[in-house]
Order: C-alpha cells, then structure tokens, then sequence
C-alpha cells in the first residue's frame, strides 16, 4: 500500500465507509486506511476484507452497487501507535464523527502532529472535517492547538490543514438482510465539497470528487440549520404520531407542511444574516421527493437519535430559531419542532430516555431550559423559552392527528 498515498478515514461507520471510503476507492489512486473505535467491527471487516455499497437515485430507483476492497483497518484503542503512525503517513486524513468523538479524535491529531515533528516529517498533509457541528473547524483548531507546544504548534499550522467538508450522502444500513454483514444503502450523490483553504503546492491533483468551495464554514451553517433543521423535524413528530420511517412522516401533510415553514424560517433568517438566498419551490419540491421517495426507507430512529445532542444551543434547531429571533422572525414552527423533540420516546436510546426522566422528574420548564441551554436573564433566550413551551402544551393539550394523505410535496 505504500506506493500510493495514504488516506486514513476516522469512523468506520454509515459515513465513513459509505460515503468517504467509497469514493476514495473509487479514486483508485489512494491506499485507504479505516480507524475506529469498534473492535467487532474492526475484525469483522478485516476478516471479510470487502465491503459493499449500494448508490439508488432517489426519484427514480435506479441503483448501482460498489464492492470497496483492498483497505486496512485498526483498532483506535488497540492498535493506537499502528493507528497514530497511519495517521502520520496519511496525505489525507477524514473524519466522519459524532460530537461525542471531537475532543479524543482532536487528541489523536495532536498526538500525530508529535509524532510527525520527532520523524522530522515535513511533508504536507490536510484533515478533512467532516460533522454535523456549526463551527466544526474551530472547535478543532482549538482543542489540537491547545495541546501542543511551540514547535508543535509551528509543524501543524506551516504542514497541516483542517479543511470543513459537507458530508452528506443519506447512507443506512438496508432492511432486508444481505449475504454482506457490512452493506449499505445510499443516495448516488458523488461530490463532495471541502474548503478551498489546502497548503498542497500549485499543481496538486485533488480527488476528482472534491469540490472546492471558499467558505464552507457558512455553507456547513446553512446545511445544519436548514437541511438538518427539516430532517430532524421529520423525525421527531414522525415518531411522534407512529410512524417508522422518513417517507411514511413526508407523505403525512401535516408534519409536511410544519417541516416546510419550520425550514422557511430558518432559511430567511440565514439570508438576513449571510446573505444566503432562500431556494425557490420548485427545488423545495424536488427534495420533498426524494425524502418521501419509496426506494429509501431511512429509519426516524437514526434521524432522531441522540436528542439531547440535537436540542442543544448551537445545533441544528435552537440554533436558528436564535438567529431568527436575531431578525424579528418568529420561529413558531421551529419552536413546535423543539416541543415535539422533548416527546421524543426510544427505549433503545440512551438520551432519549435520559430526556423523558429528566422531564419525568423535573418538569417541563426546567427541562427545556436545562437541554436547549437557555439563559432565562436574556430577553431573547427567555422569548424563545415561551416559545417552546407554549408550543408543548399545546400538543400535549390537544395531541393533534395530523391529516395523512398520501402525496408528494406541494406548497
């Protein structure tokens, strides 16, 4: 594998491997390293040694299918050093992260930067940030930085780039079982677009995938706070009134519409903001299509998951239902998404059940400030506390059946 240049990708999960891992094999001109966590997962795939990926248009079902072989793949914890080296005599380095990784993955980074100074390894590299994080790049630079002295310091910022990338292929594990313990299922969506901020010389061949954007910090901002915004709204009332999967909550013209004005908020407050322009219908419809498309059943559970994480101040609802208030804009349907997610139920999932008996014990005025991490003496934080709460007694008031027809998205 030494022939070629290294690319270690952090996460071996949905992203990881359907997304990141996929594209680069099919590059054919990198050697791909896999780290993760999971030890199961670690020998299974290095027993099996190939894994495959199945790409389906959303609108018309038409598919085709990836087998990813020929890749390495350790054990973060178990095989640290041969995982810290990997990642030293990586060119590239991605990551594909659930927050909860950030603060070991950026301790890992600055254990390889160490390493890369005692091997006087000055050659250029760049780690791709992949997450659903506003201000993911930062938070990086931030955490590595502070672990490393000066010299340290001076090799990361003259040799190494943290580039933001949009990871955003809809990748699931399938429902029918298959002879392949390690498919999975995603959309045919095969760009992927990273920051245009690399320290490779002039004449660097990038990936052809890659799409070079200036400023992906604000067009990760627009992605959390107005695609998350409306995939996570689809999740927490789908469940809400029953249902299992993300077709089944966009055929219902309920949770359809309050998804839609919910997104319509958030996206006129990121014009105000950034100047970022508000998609006409006509490409609203096109993705009300492909979420309700019947050739990808991704499961609410996995939208919803982890509410905590997404009720939180900076993430993907409270987050622009502040900049909102920033404008002037009431963010009812926004708020209404917040109120459904503090109902959201899943036994076989831990902060799901952590919310309902932290609301069990605590109230529901307490919980909404405790999780949304709402600061009561603010006049605008407190507004939106209102907000919130009016919206969940109001559900619980009422438990609204919402009307179900079976069609696509019109406005």
């Amino acid at each position: 594998m030494c022939d070629k240049p290294i690319v270690t990708i952090i996460g071996a999960g949905r992203s990881g491997r359907g997304m990141l891992g996929e594209m680069f094999y099919q590059e054919k001109n990198y050697s791909i390293v896999f780290a993760d966590i999971d030890t199961g997962l670690v020998q299974g795939l290095a027993e099996q040694g190939y894994y495959t990926v199945e790409k389906k248009n959303l609108l018309t079902g038409k598919s085709r299918e990836s087998i990813v072989k020929g890749f390495q793949i350790v054990d973060t914890v178990n095989d640290h050093l041969k995982y810290i080296t990997c990642l030293a005599r990586s060119e590239m380095i991605a990551t594909a992260l659930f927050p909860s990784a950030f603060d070991q993955v950026a301790e890992d980074l600055a254990e390889m930067i160490r390493m890369r100074k005692e091997q006087k390894n000055d050659s250029t590299a760049a780690i791709i940030l992949g997450g659903n994080f506003v201000g993911l790049r930062q938070y990086f630079e931030k955490k590595i930085s502070g672990s490393l002295d000066e010299d340290e310091l001076d090799c990361f910022k003259k040799h190494i780039a943290l580039i933001t990338a949009k990871v955003n292929r809809k990748v699931v594990y399938p429902e029918v079982c298959r002879k392949d313990p390690y498919f999975l299922e995603g959309d045919d969506k095969d760009i992927l677009m990273v920051d245009n901020s690399f320290l490779f010389p002039d004449g660097y061949q990038y990936p052809s995938f890659f799409v070079l954007k200036d400023n992906m910090e604000i067009n990760m901002i627009e992605k959390i706070w107005s695609e998350n915004l409306r995939h996570v709204t689809f999740a927490f009332m789908g469940t809400y009134y029953g249902y299992q999967t993300i077709n089944q909550a966009v055929n219902n013209l309920y949770i359809r519409k309050c998804a839609y004005y919910a997104w319509k908020e958030g996206r006129l407050a990121l014009n105000e903001e950034y100047g970022l322009p508000v998609p006409d219908d006509e490409a609203v419809k096109v993705e009300f299509e492909k979420f309700a498309s019947p050739f990808f059943r991704d499961q609410l559970s996995r939208i919803g998951r982890e509410p905590i994480r997404k009720l939180k101040k900076n993430d993907r609802l409270v987050g622009p239902a502040l900049l909102c208030m920033k404008h002037r804009i009431i963010p009812y349907f926004i708020t209404r998404s917040i109120a459904y997610g503090m109902f959201y139920q899943d036994q076989n999932d831990k902060e799901a059940v952590e919310l309902q008996n932290y609301i069990s014990d605590h109230g529901i005025e307490r919980a909404i400030t405790h999780f949304c991490e709402l600061d009561m003496d603010d006049v605008m934080e407190n507004s939106l506390f209102h907000l919130i709460l009016c919206n969940y007694n109001e559900i619980a008031k009422t438990n609204i059946i919402p009307i179900n027809e079976n069609v696509t998205y019109t406005n």
